[in-house]
């Protein structure tokens, strides 16, 4: 049986990088193709640019509570990375994954690695 994963407060400087980057350079925000695809099946929007907005504001909602807890993941595939898990939304609680990288250049993205209902019990 594998070790119980670890729910804590997510850091604030993570989270402020975040939260920067899906406010103000939705450009830099990256997410699978299940991501685009299982959140747009569940709004009335049909522009997935407005889409994107709208699910950036979302999440740098749920990530300025100074009370969210989550849990850090190592890895996800061959990617490591400081990434998140956490519960997010008011009427339908998810789970999201978060990737922040740090490229030479100073330059910050975000990766969406999944968004949908909770499956892990922990959060």
């Amino acid at each position: 049986m594998g070790k119980a994963a670890k729910v804590v407060k997510i850091p604030v400087a993570w989270r402020r990088d975040v939260c920067d980057i899906l406010d103000n350079h939705v450009d830099r925000v990256d997410m699978s193709q299940r991501v685009f695809d299982d959140w747009l099946s569940r709004t009335d929007c049909n522009d997935g640019v407005v889409f994107v907005y709208q699910l950036c504001a979302v999440l740098a909602e749920a990530l300025r509570d100074d009370e969210i807890k989550g849990t850090k993941i190592d890895s996800v595939g061959n990617d490591y990375g400081e990434i998140w898990e956490f519960k997010f939304g008011q009427n339908e609680y998810g789970k999201i994954s978060l990737r922040l990288t740090r490229k030479k250049n100073g330059t910050k993205r975000v990766y969406i690695y999944s968004a949908h209902i909770a499956e892990r019990p922990y959060l």
